[in-house]
């Protein structure tokens, strides 16, 4: 299942609350287009791409592979595009 940021902030507003920031947990396949790192998450059509930090180089020696990421989600696209937190393989 795709993750939807405004149609999850859509039902916790709905709840009373409110997502201002979200922090994603998965496990995705590791991919490099056009100079730029892409997740492409296990069992969905979707991807994020990686914003530039020195934490996102370490994903060069996962191109191909799969990995346990973690990252804040800092547009709502399209793309989506994720800051990495931690990365490792799985």
């Amino acid at each position: 299942m795709p993750f939807e940021p405004e149609k999850f902030r859509a039902a916790v507003k709905q709840g009373g609350g409110d997502a201002r920031r979200f922090e994603l947990q998965l496990r995705a396949t590791v991919e490099r287009r056009d100079g730029r790192y892409y997740l492409r998450p296990v069992g969905v059509t979707q991807q994020f791409v990686v914003r530039e930090t020195p934490l996102a180089r370490k994903l060069e020696a996962f191109i191909g592979k799969q990995v346990r990421a973690r990252g804040t989600l800092i547009s709502a696209g399209p793309p989506l595009t994720l800051e990495l937190t931690d990365v490792a393989p799985p």
